[in-house]
């Protein structure tokens, strides 16, 4: 499903696995763990969740667009989370916060001013085979300049997490 639906990701793994001297499917491994965060069948500790918020320019003071977001990690999480800054070739650059050494993210934002966040969601029905949202995240930063494009490439990609999102862009289209 990477490859097929993510590749600039997949690549990225690798590359990761490779500057880290290690097997990538250690990072797969730690990849997979964001798709079992909201099952309710497993007991994990975690109170409470991010949120996301935005605001259309026609509320705002300054007739501007806001997007913000909490962090709600979990305190073992939180000395793994970096600032990072992108700069695929031949994709858009991004700026995010992740938690190393995943490929992903679970927020940020790219250079035509897309932003994207996610908060996890707890589910009754069964998941679907499906790629993770940090994954999805950041394929679609590299890819998409506005948050129409975002919500096409969501329709035709398989997600394996019940993540809700906020996908925002620099015409103000926040939803």
């Amino acid at each position: 499903l990477l490859a097929k639906h993510a590749p600039n990701q997949a690549e990225r793994l690798q590359g990761i696995a490779k500057g880290a001297e290690i097997d990538p499917s250690w990072i797969y491994l730690l990849v997979s763990t964001e798709i079992v965060l909201g099952v309710l069948s497993w007991e994990l500790p975690l109170p409470g969740g991010c949120s996301n918020i935005g605001a259309k320019a026609e509320i705002c003071q300054g007739n501007e667009p806001i997007v913000g977001r909490n962090f709600d990690y979990n305190s073992f999480i939180l000395p793994f989370l970096k600032l990072r800054q992108n700069s695929p070739k031949n994709r858009y650059r991004t700026f995010d916060i992740t938690a190393s050494p995943l490929p992903g993210t679970f927020n940020g934002i790219n250079e035509h001013g897309v932003f994207i966040g996610t908060d996890e969601c707890f589910t009754t029905s069964e998941r679907e085979d499906g790629l993770s949202a940090s994954i999805l995240i950041q394929e679609s930063l590299e890819n998409c300049k506005t948050t129409s494009e975002v919500l096409s490439y969501l329709r035709s990609t398989p997600r394996g997490t019940t993540n809700k999102w906020l996908i925002a862009d620099a015409t103000g289209d926040i939803r």
